[in-house]
């Protein structure tokens, strides 16, 4: 667990020195993750390492909104005069974040089914052989 801890801490103060260093303005922890994410994706030892903790991680993000809203509740005033800008703004986040997201898995979708017939055709394998390993792939991505 500690050693776990310490590698997302590294990734953290990595995104944070690159962040701070480069002027970027983009915060450090969301270059940090960038970091971690090429990371788990080049070495399987750090998704080893991660995993477990990161699970446990997962399990109790809840906690993570209570700051959050223990902010709203002090700042109630505040929220209540700004309340019209801030459910216009959460609503547009929220409709663009769906389309965002069915465009996304759109694109995704086609090119899985492309890259399965692709790869099927090359091997000799039917279409409807393609069209299920494409199927077959989508449902896989749905279940991680």
């Amino acid at each position: 667990m500690i050693k776990a801890l310490a590698v997302l801490l590294l990734f953290q103060c990595l995104g944070e020195t690159i962040s701070f260093i480069g002027k970027i303005p983009v915060p450090g922890p969301v270059i940090g993750m960038l970091l971690l994410l090429g990371a788990l994706r080049l070495s399987k030892d750090i998704k080893s390492i991660v995993e477990a903790p990161a699970l446990a991680f997962l399990k109790h993000l809840s906690l993570l909104f209570v700051p959050a809203g223990a902010g709203i509740v002090i700042y109630a005033g505040k929220v209540e005069s700004d309340l019209l800008p801030i459910a216009v703004t959460i609503l547009l986040g929220t409709a663009l974040t769906v389309c965002m997201t069915a465009v996304t898995a759109e694109a995704m979708h086609k090119l899985i089914s492309n890259g399965a017939a692709v790869s099927s055709a090359e091997n000799g394998l039917s279409a409807t052989t393609a069209s299920n390993a494409g199927r077959d792939a989508v449902a896989l991505g749905e279940r991680s």
